[in-house]
């Protein structure tokens, strides 16, 4: 019985792996569509640029051309490549190149790393000039974005000086929650702890050029003064190893890197790209030959250069496609689309109007009519409870069914019209001839009316709001009575009222 199951088991197995592959993949239909406007970048001096889903700064290298130079624009191509052709949703994207002076960082081998290093404050280089410069142009663009376009998101990328101008733009700020993504390449304050996630071949610990210098310089200022390392030389050359054996103290890179806007927070989505021997972002070894004469720092940059400018887009696609696939978490919900306005024909509207016209002119009419009816029904019979009109007349007059009835009909009508009611009262005080001449004369009234079936009741019944009763309903009980009455008087020998026996 083992073997049976085991290969039941099997198949199942085999089974639910088949459904798994069968089912749909979402994770296409999730990534986003990038959307570039025609109109190509614009110069951050330009502010007053559409809003868009998402915008795309771009901050070249020292040196390189406008506006992005190469390896920016091989970020920003492999940022569109990154997005599918068929997306789930669609971003509208703009894009701003910082028009800083973007000199060449040999600006710095010109003053010296002695002098870099060990001088209370910084000598003035062109090279952190036009740093400042291109900080405060980024700074402009996201201002600009932030109150003009509040559902904006940014995507930024920086190459050399320009990834530099980013990291401290960014360590500034505190609406780093509108970044959606950032690619740094080459960047120079690269230092382990900082909030970047890394790519490339450089080491974990390795430390960027200008971070290096924080640190040293951090280090030199804690030595200044010190019998024993009254300049700091002693702390500056043990702080150049530590960077280039990877083991800097994590207390003081930290303060450091926060002293001088090195430091990103921890959002998540910034990427930093840096290949082992770049200069720039791994400085450790190359400062390391300075230090110990085998070069000074004009020769490393020129020893470096291949490297610090050979990303190419195989380094930087891995990274772009982290990025967009991360834009859906990053980007706030879209805004929902209005339903489409319903367009009504002119001559539909002059149907609606006229029919409701008409509609009010029947209803008018309707109740006109209805009045109408009514008031005469009350000509003819009187309101309702009055007591007045046709059948008042007839109930006044004691009359029975208009257009029925015999002689004999008549003599009893007399005959009931000289009896008093239970209460005592008489019904009639006129004669019985009378009484006959004017029933003759009212039957002959209301049979020209039409009102048959109009019933006979007594004036002591009306007074009372008693209903009239059909004629042949009043005539067969004033028989009953009467005939019940003529067989009392024969049997208590009474003799008729009128004279006769009955």
């Amino acid at each position: 019985m083992a073997a049976p199951q085991h290969r039941a088991r099997t198949v199942l197995a085999s089974a639910f792996a088949l459904a798994l592959l069968a089912l749909p993949s979402t994770a296409t239909a999730e990534v986003p569509l990038l959307r570039w406007r025609e109109t190509g970048p614009q110069p951050s001096s330009v502010l007053d640029a559409p809003c868009a889903d998402l915008l795309f700064v771009g901050a070249r290298g020292s040196g390189e051309a406008t506006p992005y130079g190469d390896t920016v624009t091989r970020v920003r191509d492999a940022l569109d490549g990154a997005a599918p052709p068929a997306g789930g949703r669609t971003l509208d994207v703009r894009e701003v190149w910082l028009d800083f002076p973007a000199v060449d960082p040999h600006t710095l081998s010109s003053v010296g790393l002695d002098r870099l290093l060990l001088e209370e404050e910084v000598p003035p280089t062109g090279y952190f000039q036009s740093v400042g410069i291109g900080v405060q142009q980024l700074g402009q663009v996201l201002d600009d974005s932030a109150a003009r376009c509040p559902g904006e998101r940014w995507l930024l990328a920086g190459f050399s000086q320009g990834a530099q101008v980013v990291t401290t733009t960014m360590s500034r700020r505190d609406d780093d929650w509108r970044l959606a993504g950032a690619v740094l390449v080459g960047d120079p304050t690269l230092h382990p702890g900082q909030a970047v996630r890394r790519e490339g071949s450089a080491p974990e610990t390795s430390t960027g050029l200008v971070a290096t210098m924080s640190y040293a310089r951090a280090a030199v200022a804690e030595a200044r003064g010190k019998p024993d390392d009254p300049r700091g030389v002693q702390a500056m050359v043990r702080s150049v190893f530590e960077i280039g054996a990877g083991e800097p103290d994590p207390t003081r890179m930290a303060a450091a890197a926060a002293a001088d806007d090195l430091a990103l927070t921890g959002n998540g989505v910034t990427f930093s790209v840096c290949d082992a021997g770049d200069l720039v972002c791994d400085a450790g070894p190359g400062l390391i030959r300075v230090a110990t004469g085998q070069n000074d720092l004009a020769q490393e940059f020129e020893r470096t250069r291949p490297v610090h400018g050979g990303y190419r887009a195989s380094d930087l696609d891995p990274v772009a496609q982290a990025v967009v696939a991360g834009l859906p978490g990053r980007l706030p919900p879209p805004e929902p689309v209005p339903p489409a306005p319903v367009l009504v024909r002119a001559d539909a509207v002059w149907f609606v109007v006229a029919g409701s016209s008409a509609l009010l002119a029947g209803a008018g009419a309707g109740v006109l009519w209805w009045w109408r009816r009514r008031s005469r029904r009350e000509e003819r019979v009187g309101p309702p409870g009055s007591g007045v009109g046709l059948q008042g007349e007839v109930a006044a007059a004691g009359l029975g069914h208009p257009d029925g009835g015999d002689e004999r009909d008549g003599h009893d009508r007399g005959h009931v019209h000289d009896h008093a009611d239970p209460a005592g009262e008489q019904l009639h005080q006129q004669p019985r001839d009378e009484g006959r001449d004017a029933a003759a004369e009212h039957r002959g009234e209301l049979a020209s009316q039409g009102h048959a079936g109009v019933a006979v009741a007594r004036a002591g019944q009306l007074g009372e709001g008693r209903r009239l009763r059909p004629h042949g309903a009043v005539r067969g009980e004033d028989e009953a009575q009467h005939d019940h009455q003529h067989d009392q008087r024969r049997s208590a020998g009474v003799q008729h009222p009128e004279g006769g026996r009955g």
